[in-house]
């Protein structure tokens, strides 16, 4: 007996399943901050209506199953959460402002983690919001991501936020070898 909640939750598996496809079953795991009775309902339910396949004990993966879900359904929470989202970046594409991803971790605290996560990759895989990412001028080691309307995308307002505007064409350093 497979309940709605459950459904939802092998929804919330089967999408970062397949949003992650080299990721180990235990770093899926490790994306869900739930309960463990409903990640293991969850990956039960998920692996029974064909979602995901069985666990392949050689790589520690899981794969897409047969009967991938074409539209996910992730329950009122998630649902509410995009909507909420959808309508925060049309009211900010009215002042041309797009935001930061700690900005929208802060706008989205008290949300659970996975939920924010599957709301904006679906958001994003959807062409509702786009996600873009741009080098600091200043300090080529900070890159940060900003989310827009899909539309609005490569406008990349989030340039306004820094001192000196990035071009968008700046090469990133790495941190560890100092090298680009």
């Amino acid at each position: 007996m497979i309940t709605n909640e459950m459904n939802h939750n092998a929804n919330k598996v089967a999408f970062l399943v397949k949003q992650y496809p080299e990721h180990t079953l235990t770093q899926i795991i490790g994306l869900l901050g739930m309960p463990s009775i409903d990640i293991n309902t969850s990956i039960w339910a998920a692996t029974e209506m064909g979602y995901i396949t069985e666990l392949d004990q050689e790589t520690s993966r899981v794969l897409p199953g047969p009967d991938m879900p074409r539209k996910f359904t992730f329950g009122s929470k998630v649902n509410e959460l995009m909507q909420k989202l959808h309508y925060a970046f049309s009211n900010l594409a009215q002042r041309e402002e797009d935001l930061e991803e700690n900005y929208v971790s802060n706008w989205t605290l008290g949300y659970d983690a996975h939920d924010v996560l599957i709301a904006l990759s679906h958001l994003v895989n959807t062409k509702v919001l786009a996600r873009y990412e741009l080098t600091d001028p200043k300090d080529t080691e900070s890159t940060y991501t900003f989310y827009s309307l899909y539309e609005n995308g490569e406008q990349m307002w989030g340039k306004k936020q820094f001192k000196e505007e990035p071009t968008g064409e700046e090469t990133p350093t790495d941190p560890e070898t100092k090298e680009v």
